[in-house]
């Protein structure tokens, strides 16, 4: 859209068409890597509230166990449920949380890690605790504005044997 319209204005001041055109592709090319992470966010957090509207149910008995996901879906594990620690404010309290999931991400790429946390969160109650494991730290930045973005609350974030450990609680 904005392409668009700065492709129109300059042809309104009688710019060659192909300055016109080239001009106003730089500009997208410029501002993509900019906002593409605002609109992946925003798009995530928009089906994931979608989502939880609909109640979408789980198994019964699959409430408290830990999840791994895999390309079929999340599957529960063998594990069992971890204890967490969360820093509040400056003071460096530290609280025991009981995490109500544990989803291993590690095999997914792209933004699907994300993807899969909103989904495992849609089934979940308020104030429960999720511990996701994520391959690539770089992540962490997408989950936080995710949170940001959600009212989720991401408690505490660890790099462990390589991939980040991000303890989450569900608004």
């Amino acid at each position: 859209m904005l392409t668009s319209a700065i492709f129109v204005v300059n042809l309104l001041l009688h710019r060659p068409v192909i300055d016109a055109l080239l001009f106003s592709l730089a500009i997208a090319v410029g501002i993509t890597p900019q906002l593409l992470p605002a609109v992946v966010t925003t798009s995530l957090a928009t089906g994931a509230r979608r989502l939880a509207r609909q109640k979408p149910s789980a198994p019964a008995g699959w409430a408290s166990r830990p999840y791994r996901a895999g390309w079929m879906g999340c599957q529960p594990s063998d594990a069992g449920a971890s204890a967490g620690r969360a820093e509040t404010g400056v003071k460096e309290a530290t609280v025991e949380l009981a995490t109500a999931r544990t989803l291993d991400v590690t095999d997914v790429d792209g933004g699907l890690p994300l993807a899969w946390t909103a989904v495992a969160m849609a089934t979940m109650h308020s104030g429960d605790v999720v511990e996701v494991r994520v391959a690539d730290p770089a992540q962490l930045p997408n989950f936080s504005a995710w949170c940001r973005t959600t009212g989720n609350r991401l408690l505490e974030h660890t790099l462990e044997d390589g991939a980040l450990r991000l303890v989450i609680r569900k608004r």
